[in-house]
């Protein structure tokens, strides 16, 4: 059993302990830190902001690209036609545009935004908690964070983002609990897991992660029965998700239930021919063929180069994952049996789909907000010390360097393929287009 935490009543003076005493300096280095991991996270909000706009309203014009469509549609799909997955939230946002008489499109842009807002905010709050961030600052400026919609277009507006936030939250309240009781943000999710998996049959694939948050502290046998009620009670509406699969009529009627409400030219053509809903008349002998041919071409042996790309921003952790092993045994076995049946109950999407990339960062962003949230309370209760390299580096030009170039030189694809050179790529790119 772990150790009691010796709770610290600042945060910042905890790091005397490590050095003997505070210095003008590392404060300083901190407070920069905190504005950096600010500004980089309002800036990627802000531009998921614009490119949620231009896939709810721009790409769903004729003769425009259709990289939006899919997120788009994926968040209009509804039960007009009868239940079927994923169909909840856009039966919602129709519901509500009736009510109110607010279009569909501006009632799914402001859903985009309120939940992009509370994934930034929820990153800012839960990495500004961190005393000292240097171990983690790869894990924050990966281009798996919100680099990942900023840089792939095609990202921006994927219901995925819903669960991001959510574990983002999980992860602030994980921090901010009271030394001498457990969260009950945990149970909270668990309880709205059953609306996310009727969102999103995914989801559920995922909730290892929102019952590790359950566990990390110690929990008694009634609140551990709990918690399994309300994970399998999921477990219905990944049934339901899994039966009600959908058909070619269904998807015809979702589409004329839309068109009735958006009066935009060839809407028909375009909501069949090009997003989620046309997704639901597919047949799993179609999306397997899809598998294949997106596999079986040269850009998929990128995919172990991708892997360990993603892989390196855990590298500056590892002194401190070695301390959480040894300083708190419990807290590493639920996290590690957590990631491990995660990972096992996610092998049907790398199987049966080809968009792999979207769920491995599922995955790095996960164990992310674990670790982070868990940094900031071991480095709270004085157990968690810098490691070797955050121990040399710390202010450090040459490591800022280090982290930099990781977080702008690579990123890849939502099917996974490394496909280009990040922010610096890009920057490049327009440089010589100029």
């Amino acid at each position: 059993m772990d150790a009691p935490a010796k709770p610290h009543p600042d945060p910042l003076t905890a790091r005397s302990r490590w050095s003997g005493m505070v210095r003008p300096a590392e404060v300083r280095a901190s407070s920069v830190l905190h504005i950096l991991i600010t500004a980089y996270a309002i800036a990627g909000f802000a531009i998921a902001v614009w490119m949620a706009w231009r896939i709810t309203h721009n790409d769903l014009l004729p003769n425009m690209p259709t990289t939006g469509r899919w997120a788009t549609f994926d968040w209009l799909t509804n039960y007009q036609a009868g239940f079927v997955r994923r169909g909840l939230l856009g039966e919602v946002l129709l519901r509500l545009s009736d009510a109110t008489g607010v279009s569909v499109l501006n009632l799914a842009f402001a859903g985009m935004v309120a939940v992009y807002g509370a994934f930034a905010a929820a990153q800012i709050a839960l990495f500004r908690s961190i005393p000292d961030a240097s171990p983690a600052l790869m894990i924050i400026f990966a281009p798996f964070m919100l680099g990942f919609e900023v840089l792939m277009t095609s990202a921006t507006g994927r219901k995925d983002v819903i669960l991001l936030a959510v574990l983002a939250m999980l992860a602030v309240c994980h921090v901010r609990r009271r030394p001498d009781e457990p969260s009950r943000a945990p149970e909270i999710a668990l309880c709205a897991l059953p609306a996310l998996v009727l969102i999103h049959e995914a989801f559920f694939l995922y909730s290892p992660y929102i019952l590790v948050f359950a566990l990390l502290d110690p929990a008694t046998r009634t609140r551990r029965l709990r918690l399994g009620a309300l994970w399998l009670a999921s477990g219905v509406a990944l049934g339901a998700a899994v039966v009600f699969h959908g058909s070619a009529h269904q998807a015809a009627g979702i589409c004329q239930a839309l068109g009735d409400r958006i009066k935009l030219p060839n809407f028909g053509s375009a909501c069949l021919g090009g997003g989620a809903i046309s997704m639901l008349k597919a047949s799993l002998a179609q999306g397997w063929d899809h598998f294949r041919q997106t596999y079986g071409n040269q850009t998929s042996l990128t995919v172990t180069p991708a892997l360990l790309l993603i892989s390196a921003a855990f590298l500056p952790m590892s002194g401190f994952i070695s301390q959480l092993k040894q300083s708190r045994p419990r807290r590493f076995l639920v996290i590690s049996i957590g990631a491990l049946c995660a990972l096992t109950m996610s092998l049907p999407l790398f199987i049966a789909a080809d968009d792999w990339g979207r769920w491995i960062r599922m995955h790095a962003v996960a164990l992310g907000f674990i670790l982070c949230a868990e940094l900031a309370r071991g480095q709270r209760e004085g157990w968690a010390r810098p490691g070797p390299l955050a121990t040399t580096v710390l202010g450090s030009s040459g490591y800022m360097a280090a982290v930099v170039l990781y977080a702008s030189m690579w990123d890849f694809n939502i099917v996974g393929q490394l496909i280009g050179g990040g922010f610096f790529g890009r920057l490049l790119g327009l440089g010589i287009a100029a």
